[in-house]
């Protein structure tokens, strides 16, 4: 419960509009406990048990290596499933300590977007006007 209670409480200091020193102080403790019980959660949780690839982010095959399978086991034969292991060592955790280095430096993330933007949209165009 404490691993649940810890993400929710860093998602919840991240999306807060209103940021002070206080609050980048608690988010920096938030951050190295969750740190903690996420390698606790991995070293012993995740070992117990046997995950897989879900069927949308399975690596995709080769397509002659697929038609060799069904043909050596029937139509209704299925791929085999990926195993999976829970891991740490991915930029989503790796730069989840970076949250409130970058509210400090830019502000909180209701000021900014990162989605991409394509050329033409940043800028509303206006037909009515005889510029």
């Amino acid at each position: 419960m404490s691993l649940l209670y810890n993400l929710t409480l860093l998602h919840s200091l991240a999306k807060m509009c209103m940021v002070g020193g206080d609050t980048l102080e608690r988010m920096d403790q938030v951050t190295t406990r969750l740190g903690h019980l996420m390698q606790r959660f991995q070293s012993e949780t995740c070992v117990r048990y046997t995950t897989y690839e879900l069927p949308k982010e399975d690596p995709v095959k080769p397509r002659s290596d697929l038609t060799l399978l069904l043909s050596q086991n029937g139509p209704k034969a299925k791929p085999p499933k990926t195993p999976v292991q829970f891991s740490l060592r991915t930029p989503k955790w790796h730069f989840i300590g970076d949250y409130s280095q970058c509210i400090r430096a830019r502000g909180t993330m209701d000021n900014y977007s990162t989605e991409p933007v394509s050329p033409g949209s940043a800028m509303p165009s206006d037909a009515s006007s005889d510029h």
